[in-house]
């Protein structure tokens, strides 16, 4: 019986002994596909049933179809209506034209690795299963340092979720020592700027 694997390799010939069925065929794979099954003519028409008894010699066809891979999004925080797409092999991902969303923060993009700053391009051929991933930024918040010493106030902008940091402005008062920035003066400690902001 001869094989066409139509996989870019030769052909194989396996002998058969007459009567007997077609069994323990070595494993054969083509890149990106799944093996379907073997037909008799090369237009992939009529299939080859396993159990016939082999009487005589012939050929098959070997039939593939492209692998479907699993494309995951992950809002990352957020809200998305899409948890997952299904790509061929060599085939592109569709850019979702609907936005995920998530209060204080604007959508940067889809990434493979939120630490990178390259996006996912949807342009690239799908050859394998991956997961992408909503990357956001901090809206605005702006930061009012009030010097209580008659100066005029000091305007900081951060962004949702980050921390300020240390503060360079450090205001003077005749007579006083500046203790720090307070919420309230009422307040025992002073504000801790290594803090998130959250507007």
């Amino acid at each position: 019986v001869t094989l066409h694997l139509n996989n870019g390799s030769s052909s194989v010939i396996v002998n058969v002994v007459h009567d007997e069925r077609l069994r323990n065929l070595p494993t054969f794979t083509k890149e990106g596909h799944v093996f379907v099954g073997w037909y008799y003519d090369s237009e992939l028409s009529q299939a080859y049933d396993i159990d016939t008894q082999v009487t005589e010699s012939f050929e098959l066809y070997a039939k593939w179809e492209r692998q479907e891979f699993t494309i995951k999004f992950n809002p990352n925080g957020g809200e998305f209506e899409i948890e997952e797409e299904y790509v061929k092999w060599q085939d592109t991902l569709a850019e979702p034209t609907v936005k995920p969303t998530r209060a204080n923060y604007t959508f940067v993009g889809w990434f493979i690795d939120v630490n990178s700053d390259t996006p996912y391009d949807f342009n690239t051929p799908v050859t394998s299963e991956f997961s992408l991933i909503a990357k956001w930024i901090g809206n605005e918040v702006t930061v009012t340092l009030k010097p209580n010493n008659g100066d005029a106030n000091y305007v900081i902008v951060g962004r949702y979720g980050d921390a300020l940091g240390e503060v360079d402005y450090i205001p003077e008062r005749a007579g006083y020592n500046f203790l720090g920035w307070y919420l309230n003066l009422n307040d025992e400690e002073a504000y801790d700027f290594s803090n998130q902001l959250e507007g």
